[in-house]
């Protein structure tokens, strides 16, 4: 994790970037942290009646190695002794510590009170709803799925990326107010804490991602990897109006350098060779301010195209029906390992779909894939085995 206080002058370009640790009640400060790797939290939903898994981090925002607010990603599964029925559900929240708390919806109910969602850009200040922790209420609430009936009883930060909650901490009779990026489940299964910031003078607003300074993007992935072409992912920076990424294969000398130009979160990059190892990291440009360049990231391109026509039949697995409409399982007797990793590729050597099993059979769903001809590469242990896939 990575703090640093900023000078809110210094954006004008007018003093000097000021590392944290300093004296915490002067005013006109962001205090910024990025955390670095994020903060994922992401509870094993897998679990036998009854299962209770909870898992917390904390929110330092204003860096005095108190957590002011925590962040909580819970999976329910029992049946409560003042019901009849079963309860399975995901829960994501956001508990103020102490005096301190997080704008919520208006005209939210008693029992849950969903946190308030913020775009890059918007001003978090005195007007907006604020709640405290209270006893017997749900402050706070993210996301609660019931996983029985598939019912979304708080749907507001279900799915969402890079999306700011807004937070104040009580500074004695007044408040400074701060905001944390998150990102959440489509299942409300995990939430991820990418980075958080403080104004550090009472009293006084700050705007949604505003982090004092011009940083790099505080969080980075690469999807849609193919044997060719990547697309890498960032969090948007506040004031930024470009972002300069770099690329390479690993051990060439030379990096390859695109843009994207202010608002873009993503970019494609193709030309790749297949089977090979790329490192990326991205800056980004506030005006005629450069960042430094971000950590590097790394990711690996799908195996070069594969014929199907030569790949041979393995009796350790067996998959039915097959051609059929995607619905398959798949018989893993033959195999030792508890483990099991199965790969769904297209013929290009694109990655469809990866999944991990523990049975020795399991049923998977391909039938929302286009017909075609398809390749299931089967990892046990050190066993590899590639079968083929057809569906109709």
């Amino acid at each position: 994790m990575f703090t640093k206080t900023f000078n809110a002058k210094k954006y004008a370009g007018l003093a000097t970037l000021m590392l944290a640790g300093f004296i915490q009640n002067a005013e006109g400060q962001i205090i910024y942290t990025d955390v670095d790797p994020d903060i994922m939290l992401d509870p094993d939903g897998t679990g036998t009646l009854p299962t209770f898994i909870f898992m917390n981090d904390g929110i330092d925002l204003d860096e005095d190695f108190i957590s002011d607010f925590s962040f909580n990603a819970n999976y329910a599964y029992y049946i409560p002794s003042y019901y009849s029925y079963l309860v399975k559900r995901n829960i994501i929240n956001i508990k103020p510590i102490g005096q301190n708390e997080i704008a919520i919806l208006t005209g939210t109910p008693d029992v849950f009170r969903p946190a308030e969602k913020f775009n890059m850009g918007d001003e978090i200040n005195a007007d907006n709803i604020w709640n405290k922790s209270v006893p017997f209420v749900l402050n706070g609430w993210l996301a609660d799925v019931d996983l029985i009936d598939n019912n979304e009883l708080v749907d507001d930060w279900i799915g969402v990326d890079f999306t700011f909650a807004a937070l104040r901490i009580k500074s004695g009779p007044n408040y400074k107010y701060g905001w944390a990026r998150l990102s959440v489940g489509e299942n409300a299964d995990y939430v991820i804490l990418h980075d958080f910031a403080l104004e550090n003078t009472v009293n006084t607003p700050i705007i949604a991602g505003n982090t004092g300074d011009c940083t790099p993007p505080s969080t980075s992935l690469t999807t849609n990897i193919t044997s060719a072409a990547a697309k890498i992912h960032w969090a948007p920076v506040f004031g930024a109006t470009k972002y300069q990424i770099r690329y390479r294969k690993i051990g060439d000398p030379l990096w390859l350098t695109v843009t994207a130009g202010a608002g873009a979160t993503a970019k494609n990059i193709s030309g790749l060779d297949c089977n090979s190892t790329y490192e990326w990291k991205i800056k980004s440009k506030c005006g005629a301010e450069f960042s430094d360049f971000s950590n590097t990231h790394t990711f690996t391109t799908a195996s070069c195209r594969v014929d199907f026509n030569t790949i041979a039949d393995d009796a350790d697995v067996l998959i039915y029906p097959n051609p059929g409409n995607g619905m398959v399982t798949i018989d893993l007797e033959g195999l030792n390992n508890v483990s099991t990793q199965i790969q769904l590729i297209d013929l290009s050597g694109k990655l469809i779909q990866s999944t991990t099993v523990f049975d020795s059979q399991v049923q998977l769903d391909y039938s929302n894939l286009a017909k075609g001809f398809y390749i299931l590469q089967i990892t046990n242990g050190e066993k590899v085995i590639t079968k083929k896939l057809i569906i109709e």
